[in-house]
């Protein structure tokens, strides 16, 4: 199979187009890394990120970030990648919100427009979970991973895994900032 068909058939990105996404951001409109960041290194839905303020997020020894669920009244820390941190550290601040800007969603939609990707809802956290799900079927902790971030067995049975997937999920966790 080629390349790209593994992850064509997964619905998500591969590698390079993350890279060019983020490289894109930094280049066209700087404040819109760190939302695209904590999306693809962390997992985050878009809603999610747009409603992040950097006091929740830590980029000490333990990098992590706190994400408040208002619905069940509870808070968990996401550890944060090393390609999350080296994104987030150039634009860290005390607090305030990731996305002090107008039209985030336009913005975001713009920068996969730019590099000619269509983008579908949650997309980076849908490559971000694909490729943290092949990585830990090579590590042999599929379930507890899978649990952790939803993913049903509906999900799983319907996931193509490859090679070139598996390659593609090492050179994810790679990507950092040029």
């Amino acid at each position: 199979m080629p390349h790209n068909q593994s992850t064509q058939r997964n619905h998500i990105l591969t590698p390079d187009q993350v890279q060019s996404v983020l490289d894109d951001a930094s280049n066209h409109d700087p404040r819109l890394v760190p939302v695209l960041a904590v999306q693809a290194f962390a997992g985050f839905r878009t809603s999610e990120s747009l409603a992040l303020d950097w006091r929740e997020i830590s980029l000490a020894t333990d990098p992590f970030l706190v994400v408040r669920r208002p619905k069940k009244g509870a808070s968990r820390r996401v550890a944060l990648t090393r390609g999350a941190v080296a994104w987030l550290r150039p634009y860290a601040q005390p607090s305030g919100p990731l996305a002090s800007f107008m039209h985030p969603s336009r913005r975001i939609a713009a920068a996969f427009r730019r590099q000619g990707i269509t983008q579908q809802a949650n997309l980076l956290r849908h490559t971000y979970g694909i490729y943290s799900y092949v990585l830990a079927c090579k590590a042999g902790t599929p379930d507890r991973w899978a649990a952790e971030f939803g993913l049903t067995r509906v999900h799983r049975e319907h996931l193509y895994l490859s090679p070139d997937l598996l390659r593609d999920a090492e050179g994810y966790f790679a990507i950092m900032p040029r």
